[in-house]
């Protein structure tokens, strides 16, 4: 194995890193739920095909995630592993987001599937590469967290970009419509190519690096083997159902039992700025208590606010309360998904401690297929067991439903965070470990440098 050099990155090739996911960001905030209800009113298109089309993406994006990250673990390039693949996911969701973001009349059933799962394909090609890059960029605790929260950052700007489209004075109203989502499409086309040549452009390849040629069966060996991933996707599979079974159920706590599903809209932008506002301060948690304990923390946090959204009542001040819960929760989701990303790379250090091999790429697609994967799941169950209580947004609910539905929206997650907190307290790459890790892979790469130099075995 050739010895990897540390390596130092710049403010802006920091930013150019993260500033990928900001294009990436626009096309998710339509594509998982305006598009369709667009292709519905606008093309006309029947809701169970797309309803079958969006569960075959879904099914199709979890099944390209594993495959992308081995393929480019084992790219050969004079680019390195992970810019190829970023390129053209790049290039390829951004010719499908402009045939896919204009419904009308005149695009059918075929056009919307083709282009969707096209979509799709850009999306994995392009963001499992860049996630995986991360542990290859830099190996110190701290700036694999800073790198992460830039990139959570720059994927907030891009998700609030797209509401705010609306409110643009070339539209006549702030209603989402073909023409916003069209004008979304150009701003990823112009902004896609920017930010990926930047990235492309001023950050270091990683040819030092030799790429994983590691059997496939050698490699879920490794990963069966890796205690501390294991301990983070305990963490990672209860945060994802709880969360994914909230989701499933928040518009009909606003709609059906609050009473305000119009402000709808408000809470999403208002989840964007919090989420935004929370990236510095949990960075410094960070810094401060390490990844783990503050994946914990943010996990404890968004458990005591479904306590309190359980204690909301209809009228006056439920708008004002839940906007200040959410707000609340969209905070601390943000020093979530930073810290868990950050830690992944450390898992991926521990396993190249163990098996001398550098596949980054396998552990990020696992992450990733994992958290889809929950957030269906936890979906799906959540609308089928409040179903089976007999919840039903169209008409009066009576005792059993609503203490069914509550049950599924606050005490589960509840019970799904606690265990999601134990988890990652629990979790042992602390910084101390981790220096210990990469000291250790250095100490054996530089060995194995010198024994290659002078032709004698390490």
């Amino acid at each position: 194995m050739r010895h990897v050099p540390a390596i130092t990155l710049t403010t802006a090739q920091r930013w150019a890193f993260a500033g990928v996911n900001v294009p990436f960001a626009i096309l998710h905030a339509p594509a998982l739920g305006t598009l369709p209800a667009l292709y519905a009113k606008y093309a006309h298109l029947d809701l169970v095909f797309m309803g079958l089309v969006l569960t075959l993406a879904r099914v199709l994006d979890c099944v390209l995630d594993p495959i992308t990250g081995y393929a480019s673990d084992r790219t050969v390039s004079r680019f390195g592993r992970r810019k190829p693949w970023i390129f053209a996911g790049a290039l390829l969701a951004s010719v499908s987001a402009y045939f896919v973001f204009r419904p009308s009349p005149a695009t059918g059933a075929a056009y919307f599937a083709l282009w969707y799962f096209l979509l799709y394909v850009g999306w994995t090609l392009g963001e499992i590469p860049h996630t995986a890059w991360l542990s290859e960029l830099s190996h110190n605790y701290d700036e694999r967290s800073h790198l992460s929260t830039l990139r959570k950052t720059a994927g907030l700007i891009g998700g609030l970009m797209f509401p705010l489209i609306a409110f643009l004075p070339i539209f006549p109203t702030t209603d989402i419509t073909p023409d916003v989502t069209a004008f979304a499409s150009y701003l990823v086309i112009v902004l896609m190519p920017i930010t990926v040549f930047w990235a492309l452009r001023s950050l270091p390849n990683d040819t030092a690096a030799a790429p994983n040629r590691t059997p496939l069966i050698e490699v879920l060996r490794g990963v069966a083997r890796n205690r501390p991933f294991w301990i983070y996707m305990a963490s990672n599979a209860c945060s994802g159902l709880g969360s994914g079974m909230v989701a499933a159920l928040f518009f009909f706590y606003l709609d059906s039992y609050l009473g305000i599903g119009s402000k709808l809209a408000h809470i999403t932008i208002m989840v964007f700025v919090a989420s935004l506002l929370g990236t510095n301060f949990w960075l410094r948690v960070m810094y401060r208590i390490g990844k783990h304990r503050t994946l914990a923390i943010c996990c404890a946090t968004s458990m005591l606010t479904l306590v309190v959204m359980a204690m909301i009542r209809p009228g006056d001040y439920a708008f004002w309360a839940i906007f200040v819960v959410f707000a609340t929760s969209a905070f601390c989701a943000t020093g979530y998904e930073a810290a868990g990303m950050a830690m992944m790379a450390d898992i991926v250090d521990y396993d190249t401690l163990k098996t001398g091999d550098r596949r980054a790429g396998n552990y990020f697609a696992a992450m990733s297929f994992v958290s889809k994967l929950n957030l269906a799941a936890g979906g799906g169950v959540a609308l089928i067991l409040v179903g089976l209580f007999g919840f039903s947004p169209s008409k009066p609910n009576g005792t059993l439903a609503m203490t069914g539905f509550f049950t599924v929206f606050i005490a589960i997650p509840i019970v799904l965070n606690a265990l999601a907190a134990w988890f990652a307290w629990r979790f042992p790459l602390d910084r101390r470990r981790q220096d210990i890790v990469r000291r250790r892979i250095e100490d054996r790469d530089l060995r194995a440098a010198q024994a290659s130099a002078t032709g004698v075995s390490p």
